[in-house]
């Protein structure tokens, strides 16, 4: 009787042991279906119910579960799992797949020109992720080539990317113009030419296929047949009409810019004139498909710099005093027409147009505004005045941001204010991506004001 007794103990027990690795089956099989089918909540909530059931992953299960939370909005979940997945320099190498996704982030977020610390590690992530198509992975390699200023490898990377990803056929193009390769250069074009003829007459709808056809064919010098592609008149939605506004606007910027690049020497007045108000056209008519377009207010500013004691100067004061007046003008109208007016010492009505700036396109005007900043303090003649005043106020609406604190530190470290610089800079270190960066901003600051023992504490 015991023997009868345990060995059906022992039924059961194997019983149960087959039921529960039948369910834990089940359960990755659901959590992996998920992931692939880009389900990516449902597919972290599996794979959290098999690590509650204290189930270990394996690594291919570790990489899904890794994308699925980067998917599903939790970085830092994500980052921690690849990090363990594609170790860095001078470790072994991890698991092929993360580290392509490592190298792919790296060449994502890199800095132009590429230091030598990125380029180490973007290296290592592709050489460790191993052989692959992927045209993101390609792309990455293609950015690696072009930090270390070897062109001809990084035009192959991206004509492989291009395979699937034919939009790269333009990027490829202007690497092989830019290393005077004139025959490839024409060859690529016309390659992408003909993919993108083929996609948009598949769906006529397309914008992006529409914008690409006419960059391409603006890249070939058919400027008219590319302002034709753009203005065909299609139904398109309010967010594809959008999207078409803007390329529309970006086509006639650029006809502006090779006007202003190849402009001769005037004649006489008459003739300088003429090459005046012919590029001031353009710029006009950028503005009219496009109100909130950004670059062409830029173009406008520095259209209007060297003509302001004009007659085209005051022109160009009346075209962005009939852009903040329209109905459906955003803050970039104001934003421009404040930087005019601070040129002209009109900094009371300055102020009211940088207010109405921000009011109307609070998210934009961050950004922009900071931006700006930035460029005003490069350069060989650096307006600091006007970068301080920009700098500061985006700083005072929004105290928290890093990325504002370090533009600002940045401003105040050329005024040679630097104890203020010094403090703003330590505000802007919690949370700047860059926290290198900040620290080098830091050093030059104790080395300047003589005291080099902080420095090496830095």
């Amino acid at each position: 009787l015991p023997l009868c007794i345990a060995l059906l103990g022992g039924v059961f027990f194997y019983k149960h042991l087959s039921n529960k690795s039948e369910a834990i089956r089940k359960q990755r099989d659901a959590a992996m279906i998920a992931y692939r089918e880009g389900n990516f909540k449902k597919s972290v909530f599996q794979f959290e119910k098999l690590i509650s059931l204290k189930t270990p992953l394996t690594t291919p299960e570790r990489f899904a579960f890794a994308q699925s939370l980067l998917n599903s909005e939790q970085p830092d979940r994500a980052r921690a799992i690849i990090d363990d997945l594609a170790p860095g320099v001078s470790k072994q190498p991890g698991y092929a797949p993360a580290h392509r996704l490592k190298a792919i982030s790296i060449a994502l977020a890199m800095r132009k020109p590429m230091d030598a610390d990125t380029g180490k590690k973007l290296k290592w992530h592709l050489d460790a992720g191993g052989e692959s198509k992927a045209p993101d992975f390609q792309r990455a390699w293609a950015e690696y080539y072009l930090g270390i200023k070897d062109s001809i490898s990084a035009v192959e990377h991206l004509e492989r990317a291009a395979a699937s990803q034919p939009k790269l056929w333009l990027f490829a193009a202007r690497l092989h113009q830019s290393i005077g390769n004139q025959v490839r250069f024409e060859n690529a074009l016309e390659k992408s030419r003909e993919v993108f003829l083929k996609k948009l007459s598949d769906d006529n709808k397309n914008p992006n296929h529409r914008i690409v056809l006419a960059e391409i064919l603006f890249e070939q010098g058919k400027h008219d047949e590319a302002e034709r592609v753009l203005l065909e008149p299609i139904d398109f939605s309010p967010d594809q009409l959008k999207l078409i506004k803007s390329a529309r606007a970006n086509h006639y910027l650029k006809r502006y810019e090779l006007r202003y690049e190849f402009s001769s020497v005037a004649a006489d007045q008459t003739a300088e004139l003429d090459q005046i108000k012919n590029r001031f056209e353009l710029l006009k008519t950028a503005l009219h498909q496009d109100l909130n377009h950004l670059p062409t207010y830029q173009s406008l500013i520095r259209f209007y710099l060297p003509l302001k004691d004009k007659a085209a100067g005051r022109e160009v004061i009346d075209t962005l005093k009939k852009a903040v007046s329209e109905g459906d003008s955003s803050g970039l109208a104001h934003f421009a027409l404040s930087n005019i007016l601070w040129e002209n010492e009109e900094q009371e009505l300055a102020q009211f147009h940088m207010e109405q700036a921000f009011r109307l396109s609070p998210k934009d005007m961050t950004a922009v505004a900071n931006n700006l900043a930035w460029i005003l303090t490069e350069g060989d003649n650096p307006d600091l005045k006007r970068a301080y005043e920009l700098s500061k106020q985006v700083v005072e609406r929004y105290p928290n941001d890093g990325r504002l604190r370090d533009t600002f530190a940045r401003v105040l470290k050329k005024q040679k204010k630097y104890n203020e610089a010094l403090i703003e800079f330590k505000r802007a270190l919690p949370t700047v991506t860059d926290k290198s960066a900040v620290h080098k901003e830091i050093v030059e600051i104790y080395k300047a004001l003589g005291k080099p023992e902080l420095a090496t504490q830095a």
